[in-house]
Parts: structure tokens; C-alpha cells; sequence
């Protein structure tokens, strides 16, 4: 009875076991017949025996059409010679044997190359016998031209980096330099090997200082960039200013920041040049002489009507008898009370040709005599140097009235010694007449002597 119970047992168990063993093979078929790769075995003598049906959707070809042909067929002679080499090599050590994936070109149906994918491993029997090769192949045409889009892209985008006039940088949170461009290399006077083993503390000596990890780097926001002026430092140590950009980017789940330092140096050197121009002449305009007024002219329908006070040096107050404050700002026609501002047609022409005008004027307003020069720094704009002659008038008056009076003395005296010298040569006169009638008596006398 026992052993009779035994029997059914392994009856069940071996019909359980059966079952199982179909159900895998049907799930393993399943699988086969409906992979996007091509699953495929070789015997030993390198013919198929056995191809999934996508092989027609990969290579044109019905999976019938393949079985017992060899595995050569279907390369070019090339790259035959690549992939025998490999299967020679997996044969060879079949027993320590790895799966292989490697890259090549197979023929299609119309006999033109297709970009594959193929895993490759040894096919054992239950006692280990090497009995073939199985594996997969896949349709990487796809693929390959999102590479090649990728290598043309990554090309294209780094002959842009490369010739971008600013120097470029790519390092990680830590400040280790991972990436840089031609600029960089030029400017910074370091090998592409040496400045990748440098960290940003190494060219920016205020990084630690100014802490940017914690306040730049962790706060930049994707898609947004920070910027900030800076000092970088040369391989001979030489400082120099720089306008640093700041980008972050994720790649591959990791932070990193893209620097872009431009060169500031000239730009640095052009402001302080400014600068120093700029202080010069505010020192001529506040210790000049002269009074200096600046002023915009108002137009009205293109014609001129008036012009604004926008600027007066010191001297303007006591040229004009106007303090600063009230000046700036005014309109000329009512800071003056002239009713219409002074000189504005003068005004108007040298701000048209831009040709400077100066004339000497009698100015009411401030009762002085002035020496005006108008020129003209930018178009709508007109400057004022003004210099009181007033003392100058006064002393040619002075000295034209000495002359006057000098002229007046000297023809007094000319008139007064032409006349003596009329008198003197009158004197002169009746003196040689006088001596000539004596003459005459003398000799008159002296006939009438001999005529005795």
C-alpha cells in the first residue's frame, strides 16, 4: 500500500515537473519571438540553427532564409576578419568564457552595411561541451546617428568654446578645475595638463576669502548667472582684473559651475584714465578764472527758445552776481530778466554748425563788460566761458583818455612854438632889411666921400 502510494507520488511530481519544463520553454519562446533583438545560435561551425523573427524587422531578411547559412555570409571581408578573431578567442578559452559585446556592420537584404549591436557567448551541453555560440543583435542605426548628432554637436559647441574671446571654466563644488578653453590656456599661461590639476583657489586667490562655494556656487539657480568682478592670477604670477559670469549645470546628477572670465585690464585702465580726466578738468571747471555755465537749448518746433542752466563753476558767482544754487535749473530768459535769453541766436548757430563764437558785450544784467566764447560739447548743449573785462574797459578808457589829453598838450605846444618861430622869422626878416638899408647908406656914403 505504501509503495503504491510512493508511485502515484513520483507520477505527480514527474507530470508537475513536465509541466513546468513546458511552461518555461514556452515562456523562453515567448520571449524569443517577441524581442526587439535578434536572438540567434551558431553550431561549431559557425551556422545558425536558430533566429528570432526580428531579424526580418532589423535586416530585411525571414529568420528561414538565415538557418544553415554561415555565420561569413552576412559581412564584408573586413569586418569578418574583426569578428572571427573574437570567436576564435571565445572558443578558445570557452571554459572561462565572459559574454562579449562589441560593434560592427552586417548586411541586409539588399546587401548594404547596418550598424549592430552583438552579445555573444559559448553554448554548453548538460556536461559542459562546447556545442556553439548564442547571443543577440541589435539595431543600433538609431543610436549611431544620435551619436554621430552628439559628436558634431559636441564639436560644433566646442569650436564655440574654443573660440570665445573669454576664458572658460568648468569645475565641480569642490573647486577642482575639470575643463577649460584655448582662451583660458593662452591667457593664463599654463598646458592643458597643468591647469587641470589646478583648483579655482589657484587662479582666484579671494575665492576662499569671499567663501564662494557657500555664497555663490550652492546658490545658483539652474538657468540663472551670477556676476562678479574679480582678481585672477597668471602662471608668472602676475594679477590681473576680470568680469567673472556664473552658471551651474547638472550632469549626471552632479553640481558643477561654468565660469566665463573676461579680461577687464583695458576697461580697467580706460575707467581710471576717466576718472583721472574726468577730476582734471572738474578742477579747471571749479578753479577756473572765467566763469563757466552750461546749459541745454529749448527747442520749440526746431526753432530755439530759451536754454536751461545745467552747471556754474564758483567763478560764475562773482562774474554774474548769481549764487549757484539759483542758477542751476533756471531758465536763462528768467534768471537774467532779459525777457529773452541772452545771446540765444549765438546760442543757436553754434549749436547747429558747431562752430565756437566769441564776441566782448556790454552785459546789463551784471553791469560789466564780458568776453564770451559759446562752443558747443554735444549736440543740444552749449557752455558759456565768460571773463569780466570790466577793469580792462575802464583802464582803455583810462588810457585813451591820457591820449586824448596828451594829443590835446602836444598840439597846444606845436601851435604855441609856431607861432615864436612865425615871430622869430619876422624878427629875422626885418633884421636882414635893416642891415641891408645900412649897407646901402654905407655905401652911399662913401660914393658921395670919393666924389668930393
Amino acid at each position: 500500500m505504501k509503495d503504491k502510494n510512493n508511485s502515484k507520488t513520483n507520477k505527480a511530481n514527474s507530470e508537475q515537473g513536465l509541466e513546468n519544463q513546458q511552461w518555461l520553454l514556452e515562456k523562453y519562446r515567448l520571449l524569443a519571438e517577441n524581442s526587439v533583438d535578434c536572438i540567434w545560435t551558431l553550431d561549431q561551425d559557425l551556422r545558425f540553427t536558430y533566429l528570432s523573427p526580428s531579424l526580418e524587422g532589423i535586416l530585411g531578411y525571414k529568420p528561414e532564409e538565415w538557418i544553415g547559412t554561415t555565420l561569413e555570409s552576412h559581412f564584408n571581408k573586413e569586418e569578418y576578419l574583426k569578428i572571427q578573431k573574437l570567436v576564435f578567442e571565445v572558443i578558445k578559452n570557452y571554459k572561462n568564457h565572459k559574454p562579449i559585446t562589441f560593434e560592427t556592420k552586417v548586411l541586409n537584404e539588399h546587401h548594404k552595411e547596418i550598424d549592430v549591436e552583438i552579445t555573444g557567448k559559448v553554448l554548453l551541453d548538460k556536461s559542459g561541451k562546447l556545442i556553439g555560440l548564442q547571443g543577440t543583435t541589435r539595431d543600433i542605426r538609431e543610436r549611431k546617428k544620435a551619436e554621430k548628432l552628439l559628436v558634431e554637436s559636441e564639436k560644433k559647441y566646442k569650436t564655440l568654446i574654443d573660440q570665445a574671446p573669454q576664458a572658460l571654466f568648468l569645475h565641480d563644488m569642490d573647486g577642482n578645475i575639470l575643463e577649460v578653453n584655448k582662451a583660458t590656456l593662452t591667457r593664463y599661461g599654463y598646458s592643458k595638463k597643468e591647469i587641470l590639476s589646478l583648483t579655482v583657489k589657484d587662479i582666484d586667490p579671494d575665492a576662499i576669502n569671499r567663501e564662494d562655494r557657500k555664497i555663490l556656487w550652492e546658490k545658483i539657480k539652474n538657468n540663472e548667472m551670477k556676476h562678479l568682478e574679480a582678481r585672477h592670477q597668471r602662471k608668472d604670477g602676475t594679477i590681473f582684473p576680470v568680469y567673472i559670469s556664473l552658471s551651474a549645470i547638472e550632469l549626471g546628477r552632479q553640481r558643477y559651475i561654468i565660469a566665463l572670465a573676461e579680461d577687464i585690464t583695458e576697461r580697467k585702465q580706460a575707467q581710471q584714465a576717466l576718472m583721472e580726466s574726468k577730476a582734471k578738468y572738474q578742477a579747471i571747471f571749479e578753479n577756473a578764472a572765467s566763469a563757466i555755465c552750461l546749459d541745454e537749448i529749448i527747442y520749440e518746433n526746431g526753432k530755439a527758445i530759451d536754454y536751461r542752466i545745467l552747471d556754474v563753476n564758483p567763478s560764475y558767482e562773482k562774474v554774474q552776481g548769481i549764487k549757484r544754487k539759483k542758477a542751476i535749473g533756471s531758465l536763462a530768459s528768467q534768471l537774467y530778466g532779459t525777457g529773452e535769453a541772452p545771446f540765444l541766436d549765438i546760442c543757436a548757430r553754434v549749436a547747429q554748425t558747431g562752430k565756437p563764437a566769441s564776441f566782448e558785450t556790454y552785459f546789463e544784467p551784471s553791469k560789466k563788460y564780458l568776453y564770451i566764447t559759446i562752443s558747443t560739447p554735444k549736440p543740444g548743449i552749449v557752455s558759456f566761458l565768460t571773463t569780466d573785462i570790466s577793469e580792462l574797459k575802464k583802464t582803455e578808457n583810462e588810457l585813451r583818455e591820457l591820449k586824448n589829453n596828451l594829443q590835446r598838450q602836444v598840439d597846444e605846444k606845436t601851435k604855441e612854438l609856431k607861432e615864436r618861430v612865425d615871430d622869430l622869422e619876422r624878427i629875422h626878416q626885418a633884421t636882414i632889411e635893416r642891415e641891408f638899408r645900412i649897407k646901402n647908406l654905407r655905401d652911399e656914403i662913401k660914393r658921395l666921400k670919393n666924389e668930393r
